[in-house]
């Protein structure tokens, strides 16, 4: 056999030890990756695979407090002036993360960002280590290889995650599900014995700061909003009244994070909603110390609807 011929074989066994992978990969649910978390890249491939922004005009964002903790079908249902709701949300995005994905979008069409959090969203600084031009062209429908490469790429680092990806991801009865609905929010509605109760109970006690920075960025994130005419509607989710009475550093945090809140929005002129204060809910509308069960994101999208629209 010539030196032509061995050259073929070795090319033609690299592409099937390459595109092997590729090919069972594109067959199961993993999304295209671009991050370190599984959660932000299967929101981008959801909203490019349901052209999740097309005809929207409320876009409802932030970590699983927007994620969870929102009914996007009532407030679409709700509101005329709602024409469709696009949940961009994903499990642990930080307020500096938010500003940073909603520099990616166009947002000429927007009226309406609502964003709901907790005093854990303003926690620490942090931004996605992507690179923004390709998610920017990933969103636009462009082809990009890159997402594939790094999928495969990431299938040595996280074999035994994909291994059981349906059952951790797409399993409504746990945390880490990930099964959007048509909004692109969730909703997490397991019943009793699903509840983790350390989630629930949390009487670790621990002393919580506020990071500056993500309070800079969110008045960076209302000038955007400013510059596009678009509404900003800064919410405060419920959070489960015996932990606030019974751990004095969660209670004096939260107080902090809600008194800072109230005092940007004053001064930034954006909608400020306490949806604890408001709504006062018992822990029947809940499934951990800060997750509503769907019973609790409809009665919060109820008081949107009632607040603003």
């Amino acid at each position: 056999m010539n030196g032509k011929k061995w050259i073929n074989i070795w090319l033609m066994t690299i592409i099937i030890v390459i595109a092997t992978p590729l090919v069972i990969l594109e067959q199961t649910n993993i999304p295209l990756r671009f991050s370190n978390s599984i959660s932000y890249d299967a929101k981008l491939n959801f909203m490019r695979n349901n052209k999740l922004l097309d005809g929207t005009n409320t876009i409802v964002i932030g970590s699983s407090m927007a994620l969870t903790n929102i009914n996007g079908t009532r407030l679409e249902e709700g509101s005329e002036k709602i024409k469709k709701i696009a949940n961009l949300s994903s499990w642990g995005l930080q307020t500096s993360e938010v500003l940073q994905l909603i520099k990616l979008i166009k947002l000429d069409k927007i009226e309406y960002i609502i964003y709901p959090t907790q005093y854990i969203d303003f926690k620490e600084y942090r931004v996605k280590d992507i690179d923004e031009d390709e998610v920017k062209s990933f969103l636009n429908n462009e082809f990009i290889l890159s997402p594939y490469l790094n999928r495969l790429e990431s299938l040595v680092s996280n074999i035994r995650d994909y291994m059981q990806y349906d059952n951790k991801y797409l399993n409504p009865n746990k945390y880490s599900y990930i099964g959007f609905d048509k909004t692109g929010g969730i909703e997490l509605n397991f019943s009793s014995e699903y509840i983790d109760k350390k989630r629930w109970n949390s009487q670790k006690r621990e002393k919580y700061t506020l990071e500056e920075r993500c309070f800079n960025d969110l008045q960076e994130l209302n000038n955007i909003a400013k510059s596009k005419d678009i509404t900003l509607i800064v919410i405060t989710t419920p959070y489960r009244k015996p932990i606030l009475q019974d751990n004095k550093d969660v209670s004096y945090i939260f107080n902090k994070y809600v008194q800072k809140l109230e005092y940007i929005s004053n001064k930034q002129q954006f909608i400020y909603l306490n949806m604890h204060e408001k709504l006062n809910l018992s822990d029947n509308y809940f499934l951990d110390r800060s997750h509503t069960n769907k019973k609790g994101a409809i009665s919060v999208s109820n008081e949107i609807l009632k607040s603003v629209f």
